[in-house]
């Protein structure tokens, strides 16, 4: 079963998505899939009937001012790590109210920057039953910083806001994602050069219960096999299959 979806994050603005159920009737694992820079939820969303085939429900959603083909509202140049953590916020609360959810089953699954949005809200919430992270793009402070010196405010030749970068170089990733105490997996190319292997490792170390799963060959995105397995990994991670 597959639905739009929209909510308000606690500004009043409108978070617009896709939700995804299984067939089968009671209440699931859900899993919360954020996007990465410049990203719409359509570009997560071919996730959600993979998961629905598991068992597992999935909401896929779009950061306010996340892209420029975002469907929610807002706009880039507005668009800053905190205001993307509240998005996600938002979403925790409005899975909550889904007939179809297991509150208490509550995973976040976030890609690229979207996995250091994830990271750093789950710190916040000890009661998620685990957090997913694909290329998390942990090295997001230090390109920050450096843009800060040079003035020029844009990644992938994308523009936004000098306030992302403003509040990004402020962040202490590894300090504030090891908050969180319950079950996280990485998953990362070994060819990543966006999101290099040591930044995910030494995520590995700051956690306390962490698995990491390397794939040969990927670099910053997966396709065919790689989108497979990232999938396949995921949905056993979900369900505690964790030494398949």
């Amino acid at each position: 079963m597959e639905r739009t979806v929209e909510f308000k994050n606690e500004t009043g603005q409108t978070v617009r998505g896709v939700f995804f159920a299984p067939d089968k009737k009671g209440r699931k694992p859900v899993i919360i899939v954020s996007h990465g820079f410049n990203g719409c939820y359509r570009h997560v969303a071919g996730h959600g009937p993979v998961y629905a085939k598991e068992d597992i429900c999935c909401l896929a959603f779009a950061f306010c001012g996340g892209g420029v083909e975002s469907e929610s509202d807002g706009n880039m140049m507005d668009m800053t790590i905190g205001t993307e953590c509240a998005d996600l916020e938002a979403a925790i609360e409005f899975v909550k109210t889904l007939p179809e959810v297991d509150p208490e089953k509550i995973f976040l699954q976030g890609e690229s920057q979207g996995g250091l949005v994830s990271a750093l809200t789950a710190s916040k919430h000890p009661e998620l039953a685990g957090v997913i992270l694909w290329y998390p793009a942990f090295i997001i402070p230090e390109a920050a910083k450096r843009r800060m010196e040079s003035g020029v405010h844009e990644a992938f030749g994308v523009p936004f806001g000098e306030a992302l970068d403003r509040e990004a170089a402020e962040i202490d990733v590894y300090h504030e994602i090891c908050g969180y105490h319950g079950p996280v997996l990485i998953i990362n190319g070994d060819s990543d050069f966006v999101v290099p292997l040591p930044a995910v490792e030494k995520a590995q170390e700051v956690y306390d219960d962490c698995d990491m799963v390397i794939i040969e060959g990927a670099g910053h995105g997966y396709r065919d096999e790689e989108l497979n397995l990232a999938r396949q990994r995921t949905a056993e991670f979900v369900k505690g299959e964790r030494d398949a």
